[in-house]
């Protein structure tokens, strides 16, 4: 807590590699390299997930642009997922809305000390093809193509709970039979371990049944920062909450 108050600010671990939040850069920076910058507005939204997700290079210390034409994600490249901002460092973000140290939430200072520890996706093969599993959008994402994705919906669970992926090379997706002019050769059942041995920790994550702080903090916003100000309420409240929601209708 001390350090928080020192104006330190969160760190995040990219496979071993320390980043540190700067919310007014928009970015997260290299600890040993502040010119290495990873923007938050590159990664994918934390909308619908609560978590940030990204191709990371940790060979060049920063996100992978995939190219116009790419027939196989080169293997360094990681698929990354992150908290969203609010969660990696509430009190950061607390400043910045004009909050005084005394006024923030005490939990606030012990969260964003915290060193976040970013989750790698593991990688599936499906006829020589690469997908990312990503569990909590519950969903095969196409490696050269993440907007392409192969939802968990479409794959059949058997009863000892391994995976049927009925698979077309040819469009990098499920195969659909009632289509006419599919092509039997570049199509194949395949078999894929249950999810739990797949990705042993998003499954153990995906079955808790404690509520996901991360997901809690997604809309976190001035009014939330408010109400969790309260009982450190100063003098000057009333005119404090006037001051940000004013500013806040401007935006």
């Amino acid at each position: 807590m001390e350090q928080r108050k020192e104006q330190q600010q969160a760190l995040v671990d990219i496979a071993g590699d320390k980043f540190r939040a700067d919310f007014t850069a928009g970015s997260l920076r290299l600890l040993s390299d502040s010119s290495r910058q990873l923007p938050f507005e590159r990664m994918d939204s934390a909308d619908l997930t609560g978590y940030h997700t990204f191709l990371y290079d940790p060979q060049g210390k920063e996100i992978y642009q995939l190219p116009t034409s790419l027939n196989r994600l080169p293997t360094p490249i990681l698929y990354v997922e992150i908290p969203n901002q609010a969660f990696i460092d509430p009190v950061q973000l607390s400043r910045q809305a004009g909050f005084k140290d005394e006024e923030i939430d005490p939990a606030f200072f012990l969260r964003s000390a915290t060193e976040h520890v970013a989750r790698v996706a593991p990688r599936i093969r499906l006829m020589g093809d690469e997908f990312f599993l990503d569990l909590r959008k519950m969903a095969l994402v196409d490696t050269i193509n993440p907007h392409n994705m192969i939802s968990m919906e479409d794959i059949l669970v058997m009863s000892d709970n391994r995976l049927s992926v009925d698979y077309d090379h040819a469009t990098r997706s499920i195969n659909d039979p009632e289509i006419d002019d599919y092509d039997k050769d570049t199509t194949c059942i395949i078999l894929l371990d249950p999810l739990e041995k797949l990705d042993p920790v998003g499954w153990h994550l995906l079955r808790s049944t404690k509520p996901d702080p991360v997901r809690e903090m997604l809309h976190f916003n001035t009014d939330d920062m408010l109400k969790a100000a309260r009982r450190n309420k100063p003098h000057n409240w009333e005119k404090r909450t006037e001051t940000h929601r004013q500013s806040r209708r401007k935006r």
